[in-house]
């Protein structure tokens, strides 16, 4: 820093109380709030951390934990450490970042320090889904180079403390904690504090105990996260919740995941991009899946013309659409994309809400970008002092094919950890196109590995429908359920672990399996459902299938909810179109809605009745029970699937929300705005949206 900004940050500090306010600008940790008091701690893996929830639940504040990964032999991937971490977030409170293991900074490199900090984001991105904006250093001050290098490489907030209890030291007491406390207390609540307890101490839990922190409250202070008392976000990037898997381990050395994802295409950043959940958007995938590829990134402040690595997942959903499209009386797929010059595959790709077959008149679409890209085979993570040429030939292809499939970057000057697209052998012969096309087989004859490997990449699958991943599914789970072969849910998904697919990952259901020429009309669609059927007794996907003369995997989908091979007595399930239960005798005796017409089907929430169900979607409640008769309409039980009739403001698609979402996230990832999640699903509250709340995100 020079002089003058030396001697104006001592002026702040000196005459000014917002000092904290500046965060960790350039060089200096935010050292206190702007207003309130924030009671955090440092070493928050502890085995008293669900008691230092429960007592700041008690007493109505909020406190932060900052969270070692593998601290003296306690490792973070402990189910305990889990199940105590997803405790304090879902409560409410703060989860921070105080290093992988309880190091000295000052003795670090930075490549050190990067593996402390990123390994740590890692596990916390798979236990809670989110990766921490804030940082607090262990042991001791940081220096002002290195507070400045973890600021802008990782994108942290940088801060200290104000006031440290000193639980740690030789001879701390719960009684001296009391009295650290009480003397903060009587300074008054005009004075903010950034406070520093340590949850491994007994000093510091037994104080709490004592009651520290009511005597703050006593004293009028509001107690809050550090994110609060700075204003600002708490994470990143937030999505939901990871499953367990043998990388949940402190065991072993660790290298950063960039080094193992697989990049559909690299994409230069615009200008206006900035954040991870942008570029996101644009392709169809979380801003969490961007930095979980790109962990180098800074996920709030993206400069123009960075390479990011988009992940495989990203290759078969929506890209950024160039315009909207309002659908005409008779509109297809099919029409709409000769319209504008895309294929009907890529068009369904970026409205996976519609039945194509059936277009309701006014849906609004989204047109992408006509694609026919380079084809990557590969990425290639460059090394230290890497060119177009090194590269081109250590993969026997020329500089030219290197550059034309990664124009963003500097032939001469590529940065160590950019991912480098490697297109097929074939990518540079675009002068002979048109030959190409009629010798296509001997050029599979004479060079099969090289000529397949390219086809499969830059083929996208075809998907009769979409399946949201259940908890413990698996390819040969997910391949039973819809008549398929496990290879074939492999070829479809290559971006998934078979033996591991997390909750709600989105799957491509290829066709071929015993619902393809049943029921692709409804997976398409919007919901679907031609009645409502319960049985009086334990039963089947399979035996309801036949009772409507439609396959077990077109009741399973439909009914995504159920254990297929235990439903419930009187579970209401949802019958697809696509059947023949008109013949069947059997159909007599359900108790359905008469075959009512559904133009989606909606999830019951918490403490739902006919008439909170027909403001969400514009209708009478008459109209909601008429459709739904087997339900009692001042008291419908969660998770019920209920038929939503025509008539309303029509509901195309609805989604379950993650930890952390908000009306502007949700919007961000669906294609929509704030203003009309905000709309379409008046019963939230946009800044605090419970987990796996039913959001309808299209009209």
């Amino acid at each position: 820093m020079s002089a003058i900004s030396i001697a104006i940050s001592v002026f702040l500090a000196l005459a000014s109380p917002s000092f904290g306010s500046l965060l960790a600008r350039d060089d200096v940790a935010a050292q206190n709030c702007n207003h309130d008091f924030a009671y955090s701690w440092d070493d928050g893996l502890s085995l008293w951390q669900v008691d230092i929830v429960d007592e700041f639940t008690c007493i109505g504040g909020k406190t932060t934990f900052f969270v070692h990964g593998n601290n003296q032999g306690s490792c973070i991937y402990s189910e305990d450490h889990v199940q105590s971490l997803r405790y304090a977030f879902e409560a409410g409170h703060q989860i921070a970042s105080n290093s992988w293991s309880n190091v000295d900074f000052s003795s670090l490199s930075q490549s050190q320090i990067d593996i402390e900090i990123q390994r740590l984001d890692e596990a916390i991105v798979k236990i809670l889904g989110v990766k921490p904006r804030f940082f607090r250093a262990p042991q001791g001050q940081l220096s002002a180079s290195t507070i400045s290098y973890i600021e802008s490489k990782h994108g942290k907030i940088v801060v200290s403390t104000d006031s440290d209890s000193g639980d740690i030291q030789g001879g701390a007491s719960p009684e001296g904690n009391l009295a650290f406390y009480q003397n903060l207390a009587k300074q008054g609540k005009s004075k903010p504090h950034l406070s520093r307890s340590y949850a491994t101490t007994v000093a510091g839990v037994d104080g709490l105990d004592f009651g520290s922190a009511e005597t703050l409250i006593n004293a009028g202070f509001k107690l809050i996260s550090v994110a609060e008392c700075l204003d600002t976000n708490a994470y990143e990037a937030v999505g939901s919740y990871g499953v367990r898997d043998s990388s949940w381990t402190c065991d072993g050395s660790w290298t950063s995941p960039a080094t193992s994802t697989t990049c559909s295409q690299t994409y230069a950043a615009a200008a206006d991009d900035k954040t991870c959940e942008k570029i996101g958007a644009r392709f169809g995938v979380s801003g969490l899946a961007i930095y979980l590829a790109n962990p180098y990134l800074n996920c709030g402040d993206i400069w123009a013309y960075t390479p990011v690595c988009i992940p495989t997942l990203a290759a078969t959903l929506p890209t950024v659409c160039v315009q909207k499209y309002t659908a005409a009386k008779g509109d297809t797929c099919s029409k709409i994309a000769g319209l504008f010059g895309v294929t009907s595959e890529e068009l369904f790709a970026a409205n996976t809400f519609v039945n194509c077959n059936d277009i309701w008149q006014g849906t609004s679409f989204c047109i992408p970008k006509a694609s026919n890209p380079t084809s990557c085979v590969s990425t290639y993570t460059a090394s230290d002092g890497d060119t177009c040429k090194k590269i081109a030939d250590k993969y026997g292809l020329n500089t030219a094919a290197i550059r034309n499939a990664n124009t963003f970057v500097n032939c001469d000057d590529i940065w160590a950890h950019t991912p480098i697209c490697i297109p097929g052998k074939t990518a540079t012969n675009t002068a002979t196109s048109t030959t190409t096309a009629t010798t296509t087989t001997t050029t599979t004859t004479t060079t099969t590995t090289s000529t397949s490997t390219t086809t499969s990449a830059s083929a996208a699958p075809t998907c009769v429908s979409t399946y949201s991943a259940a908890k413990g599914d698996t390819c040969l789970k997910i391949a039973n359920n819809f008549g398929l072969s496990e290879q074939a849910i492999k070829n479809a998904n290559t971006f998934v672990n078979c033996a591991d697919i997390w909750e709600w990952t989105p799957i491509c259901i290829p066709p071929g399996g015993s619902t393809s020429t049943s029921t692709t009309t409804t997976a398409s669609g919007s919901g679907g459902c031609v009645s409502t059927y319960q049985p009086e007794v334990v039963t089947t996907c399979q035996k309801v299938g036949q009772l409507f003369g439609l396959s077990e995997a077109a009741i399973r989908t439909a009914n995504s909810f159920v254990n297929c091979n235990d439903i419930w007595a009187w579970t209401p399930l949802c019958i697809p179109s696509g059947g023949s239960a008109s013949t069947s005798s059997s159909a007599a005796t359900t108790t359905s809605t008469a075959a009512a017409s559904c133009v989606t089907t909606y999830s019951a929430g918490d403490n739902e009745s006919c008439s909170t169900v027909a403001t969400k979607f514009g209708l009478t409640e008459k109209a909601v029970y008429d459709a739904n008769t087997f339900v009692t309409c001042g008291s419908i039980w969660r998770y019920t699937p209920l038929c939503i009739p025509p008539g309303g403001r029509g509901c195309t698609n609805t989604i379950k929300s993650w930890p952390g979402a908000t009306c502007e996230t949700i919007a961000s990832n669906y294609g929509a705005t704030a203003e009309n999640i905000q709309f379409w699903n008046s019963f939230v509250t946009c800044n605090n949206i419970w987990t796996d709340t039913d959001i309808c995100t299209s009209h």
